[in-house]
């Protein structure tokens, strides 16, 4: 019994042995797209907002004294 193998099957397997450089670059391409892909898919799956009762830290305010301190010249320039 004789097998019957496709002639397209042997030349893609052919293809694949010899390094064809156009054939690598567009599977090259191809896994490029489909990993940008996925993280464009896993960028809009991924929630933003934070989590729980979240809220920003308060602005420290100095008191003056401790200003005078940091800028001493300040008041000179008035």
């Amino acid at each position: 019994m004789v097998a019957v193998i496709d002639r397209n099957y042997l030349a893609w397997v052919r293809r694949l042995r010899t390094p064809d450089l156009y054939f690598w670059l567009k599977g090259l391409l191809i896994l490029l797209v489909a990993l940008q892909a996925v993280r464009l898919v896993w960028t809009v799956a991924t929630p933003v907002g934070p989590y729980g009762d979240w809220r920003p830290a308060q602005a420290v305010i100095l008191d003056p004294v401790a200003r005078i301190a940091l800028f001493p010249d300040a008041r000179a320039d008035r």
